[in-house]
């Protein structure tokens, strides 16, 4: 674990708690483990969805960086060229912004 937020990202009221959680290794996979409080009575799981391989995805290797920022869970993270290493990437970062919207069964990212 690395971080712990807590945020409003949907407006409703009520806090959603999301635990910021980085991979051992060198490639120090980050994730979210995150919860909706629903009215201030029962809380449901968020979701952030894996990254795509193509798109946003193209490139990735790790080394996230998460923070809550203004709406958004913003995530961002170096990418790589062919022939970088894990530990010199040398074509920048990207950066996504995610919102939490409502779903049938709980809310995703």
């Amino acid at each position: 674990m690395t971080g712990v937020e807590v945020a409003d990202l949907n407006g409703d009221g009520s806090p959603e708690l999301y635990v910021l959680v980085t991979s051992s290794g060198s490639g120090s996979y980050g994730s979210v483990v995150a919860f909706s409080v629903n009215r201030k009575k029962s809380m449901s799981d968020v979701h952030l969805p894996p990254l795509p391989k193509d798109g946003i995805g193209v490139r990735y290797m790790g080394h996230d960086r998460f923070a809550i920022e203004e709406d958004a869970l913003v995530r961002r993270f170096p990418i790589y060229l062919d022939g970088d290493t894990i530990a010199n990437p040398t074509s920048g970062m990207r950066e996504v912004h995610y919102r939490l919207v409502a779903g049938e069964a709980g809310w995703p990212l």
